[in-house]
């Protein structure tokens, strides 16, 4: 929170008092369940205030107003806290030093939302300020997904996890990969404005083959029991890669026939089926058939059955022989 005399000069002036009112802490921060995490904090106040007995400090969840009665996530003139955080928090910074970080531990996720910080530096020179941390708690790592997944392109999946617990440093791997061809795999390491994430990039090329198929993202906890997993089931668009139809066939004049056409692509393709130039059927679907009934010699030749999906097309045809009545003769 900057100091408004600085950015807008001529629209509004106020005080150097308040205008020493800042505080620092991530606007974002993330870590998993049951593990902890640190709120990085720092507070300025202004310049002519004296501390009378110290600088005392609250920590608030959900509002930063006294008078709106927030729950207290950590006081430190004394232990009293709200419910969901007795045993679970401790002000690792000294309050003296104008360093309000925070330690909430064994968090769960009902203990997501916005934390905010007021400084007491004594009589009347108290302050809630408006900025806040917001913690996310996760239940499972996230996985960065592509909007799209072609067959024979190259593929990039991130797995994350938080790392703002100290002491308890996560571990990332990847399961079910052993069906992938010449999967690759490389980890990083992320911070930002004093929070951390861990990462692990997961490589290879898809093929129609691994449409359909498991992965997973296996977080855990070296030395505790702390173990987290999601799992994706991959959706590889592909061309049609098979086109299939009925064998070619002698049928007699006035009899019905039936010729089937099964398409293998995803997504499904739209199928359409030609007698020459004429389209005689189109639908989308991965399996049609186009009836005949009472066909004569005028119905004979090639029928070409064509799947198209937007990533490719495939044809097959058939030849279809009309025997004349005469010729059992």
């Amino acid at each position: 929170m900057w100091c408004l005399e600085l950015l807008i000069p001529l629209l509004l002036i106020i005080s150097d008092t308040n205008c020493q009112w800042n505080i620092w802490l991530p606007r974002d921060i993330s870590t998993m369940t049951n593990s902890c995490v640190v709120i990085p904090c720092s507070f300025m106040y202004p310049s002519g205030i004296r501390p009378i007995r110290g600088i005392h400090g609250i920590w608030y969840f959900g509002q930063p107003y006294p008078q709106l009665f927030p729950p207290v996530v950590f006081k430190s003139l004394t232990d009293v806290v709200h419910e969901s955080y007795k045993g679970r928090t401790k002000l690792l910074g000294d309050l003296n030093q104008r360093n309000c970080t925070l330690l909430i531990g064994n968090v769960g996720t009902e203990h997501s939302g916005r934390y905010y910080f007021r400084a007491d530096i004594g009589g009347a020179n108290k302050y809630s300020y408006p900025d806040f941390a917001e913690l996310k708690v996760l239940d499972q790592p996230n996985i960065d997904l592509p909007e799209e997944i072609v067959s024979d392109e190259s593929l990039e999946l991130t797995c994350y996890a938080p790392d703002n617990c100290p002491d308890m440093t996560p571990q990332i791997q990847w399961m079910y990969t052993d069906y992938l061809p010449d999967p690759e795999f490389s980890s990083e390491y992320m911070e930002e404005s004093n929070t951390a994430v861990i990462s692990n990039t997961l490589t290879f090329t898809p093929r129609p083959v691994d449409n359909g198929q498991l992965l997973g993202c296996r977080v855990y906890y070296p030395n505790t029991t702390l173990v987290y997993e999601r799992f994706i089931s991959l959706d590889v668009k592909y061309s049609p890669r098979s086109v299939w139809v009925n064998v070619s066939s002698e049928v007699m004049e006035g009899s019905s026939v039936m010729l089937h056409c099964e398409v293998d692509s995803n997504p499904s393709p739209t199928i359409s089926w030609m007698f020459g130039d004429e389209e005689l059927l189109r639908d989308t679907a991965s399996y049609i058939s186009l009836p005949m009934n009472d066909v004569t010699i005028k119905n004979e030749g090639i029928y070409t059955c064509i799947g198209d999906n937007g990533y490719g097309f495939m044809n097959t045809s058939l030849y279809l022989a009309v025997k004349c009545k005469s010729d059992r003769l």
